[in-house]
């Protein structure tokens, strides 16, 4: 949306904003239980992605005294950092051809995003998934659905705070979640596409 008003302003073209098509496995999902641990999940060898996970490993692992689990999903890690989650008792899972499950069996995604532009599509399949996210202005920018379940942390006392209210989310509020955004996404978005693409 904020695109859309950019290219208005500056450039005076109309454009139409098309929401992501997410991947079925995501809806395929029939997920009745919750893991012991909350997540990462992205593309690492992006900078932004990394920066905002260094700063989680080294500003906020250390307050919480290792009460909870947490594992990373995706590839792209390189050495040094991987080393330091590691040191900090992170589980680095790597690549993962089939990520949903996990991240649907997470208590949250973890989402310290400093920069970046676009909506982070990791966002939106968590939710998709039925798990909430704490994240970041930047994480929850263009995303529009299941605010309750976006919560918003700037700094370091602000993610502790909302790991620990996290920490006994139960099933059912999970599922409530996936029905919420399942019945507020969008629907039939590549015929919407097309169907633009040939007007």
């Amino acid at each position: 949306h904020k695109d859309k008003i950019l290219l208005k302003k500056y450039f005076n073209i109309n454009s139409i904003k098309v929401d992501f098509y997410l991947n079925k496995n995501i809806t395929l999902l029939n997920n009745n239980k919750i893991g012991n641990y909350f997540c990462f999940f992205g593309a690492w060898s992006r900078a932004e992605n990394l920066d905002g996970l260094v700063w989680f490993v080294n500003k906020v692992i250390p307050h919480l005294n290792n009460q909870f689990k947490f594992i990373i999903i995706g590839g792209g890690i390189n050495a040094n950092v991987r080393d330091e989650c590691k040191k900090n008792g992170l589980e680095i899972l790597g690549f993962v051809e089939d990520p949903y499950p996990l991240i649907a069996g997470a208590k949250a995604l973890i989402a310290p995003l400093f920069s970046g532009a676009g909506v982070p599509v990791n966002v939106l399949e968590s939710l998709a998934c039925g798990t909430p996210v704490i994240g970041t202005n930047i994480a929850f920018e263009g995303i529009d659905i299941c605010k309750n379940h976006q919560y918003l942390a700037s700094n370091v006392h602000d993610f502790i705070n909302q790991i620990c209210s996290l920490k006994n989310i139960d099933i059912k509020t999970k599922n409530l979640i996936k029905d919420e955004f399942r019945d507020t996404y969008p629907k039939n978005i590549p015929h919407k596409i097309i169907k633009k693409l040939f007007i």
